[in-house]
């Protein structure tokens, strides 16, 4: 049988650490060199509460859509979690992932929770590795259809957007390749299994390889879904970012500039490895938006901007996961499919 050992879970305390020191710096040039504290009072009071919620909708609706992206991927194996519990699960995920490098801090978290549910460490490791692989497909696609219909590019990338447009196209490919070798992978058990001092790693393989490849059943009716889910999901989130730069405009209008826009800042982060991206992004913002807002109004829009995106989905995340790692994981109590 396979080991159901799962090693101890532990806090990315370093990288917690990191994001509050990187995140008090970049807040304190804001505030002194950008916004006056009465001003971003003066401003907020003025902005329009209906783009504020409608940004708050749009993240707590793309946890539930990621939920849905593991629910339809565990469906593929015949497996039945319940959906609350993921939507909580997935939250706590995004917790731990803006508090580590990268943006892939919360994968081993999510592994665990369905560990507990009743899946064998491969199953869950396949499942998650698969429906997470969609999710960046679902992000490529959207990334790359939000570059090639914008009709106005920014001037402070013209001279790298052709740069920006193949480092999305070799990433996309990359992760394709990624796909096609992970599903193949039946073709390396006989490499794991020279590890005859520990036998599990080939069975752990081979249960994580053939439960991957169970989401490519139905001629990939499930990779497909999870990929919409992924690709909806970080399009919900950039959503957020859209409704809170429009709300900060004379006459706020919804256009594809704008979301555009919310996209670029959006994505910033997923490229750096200090955690959510902290400074880096609001010197990025501060860069393409400099020319668009006063400084005053830029540093509200980056204060707001960031309460919403990454301070709310901190706070709402770390609570579920003291809910469900600090409290709720330490019943003995573990269901078998």
């Amino acid at each position: 049988m396979e080991n159901h050992d799962v090693a101890k879970f532990q806090i990315s305390w370093k990288g917690i650490v990191v994001l509050l020191v990187l995140t008090a710096t970049a807040l304190y040039f804001i505030f002194t060199r950008l916004v006056n504290p009465s001003e971003m009072i003066e401003i907020l009071s003025d902005y329009p509460l209906l783009f504020l919620f409608l940004a708050v909708l749009s993240m707590c609706l793309a946890w539930m859509v990621d939920a849905l992206r593991v629910f339809i991927a565990s469906r593929s194996i015949g497996f039945v979690i319940s959906y609350p519990v993921l939507v909580a699960t997935l939250a706590a995920s995004h917790f731990l992932t803006l508090v580590t490098p990268f943006t892939a801090g919360g994968f081993p978290f999510v592994i665990y929770i369905l560990y507990k549910h009743g899946m064998s460490v491969g199953q869950a490791a396949g499942i998650v590795a698969s429906s997470g692989l969609a999710a960046q497909l679902g992000l490529i696609a959207l990334v790359s259809l939000v570059l090639n219909l914008m009709k106005e590019i920014p001037p402070q990338i013209a001279s790298v957007f052709l740069y920006l447009k193949i480092i999305i196209w070799l990433y996309g490919i990359g992760v394709l390749f990624l796909v096609i070798i992970t599903s193949h992978g039946q073709k390396f058990r006989s490499w794991f299994e020279r590890f005859s001092k520990y036998p599990n790693i080939a069975m752990w393989f081979g249960t994580f390889v053939s439960t991957f490849k169970r989401t490519f059943t139905n001629y990939g009716f499930y990779f497909l879904f999870t990929l919409i889910c992924g690709s909806c999901y970080f399009g919900l989130n950039h959503l957020a970012g859209f409704f809170i730069l429009t709300g900060f405009q004379p006459v706020p209008k919804l256009t594809f500039a704008n979301f555009s826009m919310a996209t670029l800042l959006g994505i910033s982060p997923s490229f750096t490895p200090v955690p959510s991206g902290a400074g880096i992004s609001e010197a990025f913002s501060v860069y393409m938006l400099a020319n668009a807002l006063p400084d005053d109004m830029l540093g509200t829009f980056i204060i707001l901007w960031r309460t919403v995106l990454f301070y709310f989905p901190i706070v709402f995340g770390g609570c579920c996961f003291a809910y469900l790692f600090l409290i709720w994981s330490k019943s003995p109590k573990r269901r078998r499919k």
